[in-house]
């Protein structure tokens, strides 16, 4: 049995309440439509509402907790039983978006993974699908992250084969091949991923001779 929808308040939480420009019920739910001076959402659809006990919770993160995301928002849908819903946001601010599943709406963090949902597209709107145990959700791009430069940990500025506590040489049957190794120490970080760029000069010579080579290794 559906229950009869008469004020916004009994479905967001107050601070959402402002932002909402009229909403609409029909026979299958009910249709929240955002103020057009909204940053953030343009509308929210909830299907088959059997039972509120409390309103949902729509919250748009303002700081980051983690730079690897442009821009962050949580729902907490906990104290509603419905069956799905559909809220549509504007202008992804970048191409790809992740959620949270294990989202901790008190604290603003994420327990869990941050798991890859679906690519959208920066400058355009789109919508995601909810379930009453959906979670905390971030924009991001492959390449948002802290960079860091090797030549700031354990290599030296210049590596030659002659700097044998970051480089050494050994011969094969055909040509000499070069090691270089890096330590970036993480045990104080916490990555979600990353990207690796090798960069091989040498000097006075025009073409590269030889292939590049990268190993990762996690030091376990």
């Amino acid at each position: 049995q559906e229950i009869n929808v008469i004020n916004p308040t009994k479905l967001l939480d107050s601070g959402m309440v402002s932002r909402i420009s009229s909403f609409l019920v029909n026979e299958s739910g009910v249709l929240l439509k955002f103020n057009d001076s909204d940053a953030l959402f343009d509308t929210f659809e909830i299907f088959d509402v059997l039972d509120l006990q409390q309103p949902i919770r729509v919250k748009e993160i303002e700081s980051s907790p983690t730079p690897r995301f442009q821009r962050m928002y949580a729902i907490d849908p906990t104290g509603a039983n419905f069956l799905s819903a559909k809220l549509r946001v504007k202008n992804a601010t970048t191409s790809q978006l992740y959620k949270c599943a294990d989202w901790n709406f008190t604290t603003q963090t994420c327990e869990g993974k941050w798991a890859f949902l679906k690519s959208i597209t920066p400058g355009e709107d789109y919508t995601i699908v909810l379930t009453p145990d959906d979670p905390g959700y971030g924009e991001s791009d492959p390449n948002t992250g802290t960079a860091y430069d090797i030549d700031g940990n354990d290599v030296t500025t210049n590596v030659s084969a002659s700097d044998n506590v970051y480089a050494s040489k050994s011969f094969l049957s055909v040509a000499p091949e070069y090691w270089v190794n890096s330590t970036i120490n993480t045990s104080n970080a916490c990555i979600d991923y990353a990207n690796f760029t090798c960069e091989f000069k040498q000097n006075s010579v025009a073409d590269l001779l030889g292939d590049v080579y990268q190993d990762v290794w996690n030091g376990s």
